[in-house]
């Protein structure tokens, strides 16, 4: 770190820390709604990643009204201090929700603006530089928490401004381009999803104004209903026992394998590569953890269900996660865009307390399956898009790892950002 830079508690940093309304108005479940005046976060809306809006809540604007504390405004940053704790989401203009509440288990951190860069801010948050001492900082084994009187005592550099200005520019052209990557990719997907829906669906598939219909299926001649055992062998992953740490490591080695959560699921797009936690192989040995190719379909049944995803190398996962495997390769894209596609609350919910779809329900759901013919077609048009997903994924990959052991860099002075001349741009 430069030595002209100062380094300051959190609790003299300038920035303000915001809690929000625990009071006798806080929301209950019966006024959470789909849609709505302010968007009240869940946790699942602030993730490693940022802000993540693929499962929503909101209040009304009399309920928002009501409450005193909590309340987004432009630059405010969002930190995760129950639970999960260290997941960083930036309130920056680009946000498409404009009125935003945090809920119990966050904080606010409001930055002087006259003093600190919201954008470096937010960069320096996601670093090593505070996660190390958020994560040493934190206590509570079964639920976690960084309390604010704790996260006051958490040192961090303050460059001058027109510093942190470039480090800004430089880390947010990498977040561009991931944003960019991840557009085209939810463009592929609807792409695909269309196409399956166009084709299985609407039942429009090459051909089929000529096709003869099977009048004691009254599927096309070839199609056939199966039961989703019959079509793959369907395995449910394990969990080894949590109070034994050899079971479990935070590193990629020889000698681990990567083990797939819900909270993983939950930040996964098309193809599954990057989980949280790794299995060590003695663990997957001693307690029978399936293992599952590349290239298989798996599909989360338990407290988040219906997220569907490939795997992109071999892994493990958990037991709320069920595997497709031994799936013949030209059904792979096929029973991922027929799964992303079913309505699962028609199975209904095997739990009382959270949703949740018995493991012999899965195995037993009945999918229409086409002939070789119109499978090979079906894969060859959309091959070539799920390529093209895979290796912007992978690309994004790669920029995340450069973004993130650039800002220590930048930080420590092992590359003197004084004498860099960048563009600066008037909306950071």
């Amino acid at each position: 770190m430069s030595e002209n830079w100062l380094k300051q508690k959190i609790k003299d940093y300038p920035v303000s820390i915001i809690d929000g309304d625990r009071g006798l108005n806080y929301p209950n479940k019966s006024e959470l709604f789909c849609e709505g005046h302010c968007l009240f976060l869940n946790t699942g809306n602030v993730s490693s990643t940022g802000f993540e809006f693929s499962n929503n809540q909101f209040v009304t604007e009399e309920k928002d009204q009501s409450l005193r504390k909590g309340r987004l405004v432009t630059n405010d940053l969002v930190l995760t201090t129950r639970g999960t704790i260290g997941n960083v989401a930036y309130f920056s203009e680009k946000v498409r929700f404009k009125n935003i509440r945090i809920n119990s288990g966050m904080l606010i951190l409001r930055p002087d603006l006259e003093k600190l860069n919201a954008s470096f801010f937010y960069q320096l948050l996601r670093s090593s530089i505070f996660q190390n001492q958020a994560s040493l900082f934190s206590y509570g084994a079964a639920q976690p928490q960084l309390p604010i009187g704790t996260l006051k005592h958490i040192s961090l550099p303050l460059p001058p401004l027109p510093t942190q200005q470039k480090i800004a520019t430089i880390l947010s052209a990498y977040d561009d381009l991931i944003e960019n990557n991840n557009k085209r990719i939810k463009l592929l997907e609807e792409l695909a999803q269309i196409t399956y829906e166009e084709w299985f669906v609407r039942m429009k598939f090459p051909n089929h104004e000529t096709t003869p219909i099977d009048e004691a299926t009254g599927l096309p001649v070839g199609w056939e209903r199966k039961k989703l055992g019959e079509v793959a062998k369907i395995l449910i992953g394990r969990t080894p026992p949590r109070n034994e740490e050899q079971w479990f490591s935070t590193k990629k080695t020889t000698e681990t394998i990567p083990w797939i959560s819900i909270k993983d699921m939950g930040m996964t797009t098309v193809f599954a590569s990057k989980t949280a936690e790794f299995l060590t192989i003695n663990a997957v040995s001693n307690f029978r953890v399936p293992i599952v190719e590349s290239k298989t379909v798996i599909l989360s049944f338990k407290l988040t269900v219906g997220k569907v995803a490939i795997t992109a190398q071999k892994m493990c996962t958990n037991e709320a996660i069920a595997q497709y495997s031994e799936l013949d390769q030209v059904l792979t894209i096929f029973l991922y865009l027929y799964l992303k596609s079913f309505n699962f609350d028609s199975l209904g919910s095997s739990s009382a307390i959270g949703k949740a779809i018995n493991s012999n329900t899965i195995k037993n759901m009945i999918i229409v399956v086409p002939n070789i013919l119109t499978l090979n077609m079906f894969n060859q048009r959309l091959r070539s898009v799920f390529d093209e997903i895979d290796n912007l994924q992978n690309q994004n990959q790669r920029l995340k790892g450069a973004r993130d052991l650039l800002l220590p860099r930048l930080m420590s002075g092992v590359i003197d950002v004084d004498s860099l001349t960048i563009p600066m741009e008037t909306n950071i």
